[in-house]
């Protein structure tokens, strides 16, 4: 039996992106807004720069800031040991400028940081929803608000998508075995039987 695709985003999922931003951010000199910190643009709370959609483009456009981002804490280890026997795990990402360059940051990030992921598939794509597989995890509002009526959708919870809806919410790795758990018995048979979707 085919085990079921999960598609699984990057940035803010497997990488601490939000964080290290901030910290750039502050390292430059500027402040962030904290308290009303609510949205997917992030630029927009960035205090004391005359252009903050400039000064987020200068930060992401270097792909030194991309390799220097951090996994989040028990996203490895959740991964091999619950995630990759049960399922058949999809990188699905976008970099931040359509080139091969900032592609290649990402994949090379994966095999820096997940090595056991290194020959899994990445689709590089911001339609995630319009790519195979009945499960996704990811943190943009956009793509849980699309994907929430066609697949099983897991949220890795930020400030910017608490309001959103999903099928299963987490605050650390440590709680996905947990709802792995629950996934699979709350949908066993669309995604193991016979004649599940996808």
């Amino acid at each position: 039996m085919n085990k079921p695709v999960f598609l699984l985003d990057i940035d803010d999922t497997l990488n601490d992106f939000s964080t290290s931003f901030i910290k750039e951010v502050e390292r430059q000199g500027y402040k962030f807004d904290y308290k009303h910190y609510n949205d997917w643009d992030i630029a927009r709370f960035i205090i004391g720069v005359e252009d903050p959609d400039k000064l987020m483009s200068d930060i992401c456009e270097k792909l030194s800031f991309w390799k220097s981002l951090n996994p989040v804490p028990y996203a490895y280890d959740v991964l091999k040991e619950v995630i990759n026997d049960q399922f058949d795990i999809i990188l699905v990402t976008s970099p931040w400028i359509e080139n091969s360059k900032h592609r290649k940051v990402k994949s090379e990030w994966i095999k820096n940081n997940f090595g056991f992921l290194r020959k899994k598939p990445i689709i590089f794509s911001k339609e995630k929803w319009s790519i195979a597989g009945p499960i996704i995890m990811d943190d943009k509002p956009k793509t849980l608000k699309s994907c929430y009526i066609c697949k099983i959708t897991i949220k890795p919870m930020h400030p910017y998508n608490k309001n959103v809806l999903s099928n299963y919410e987490f605050k650390s790795w440590k709680e996905v075995p947990g709802i792995i758990k629950s996934l699979k018995k709350d949908y066993h048979d669309y995604l193991f039987g016979d004649d599940g979707r996808d």
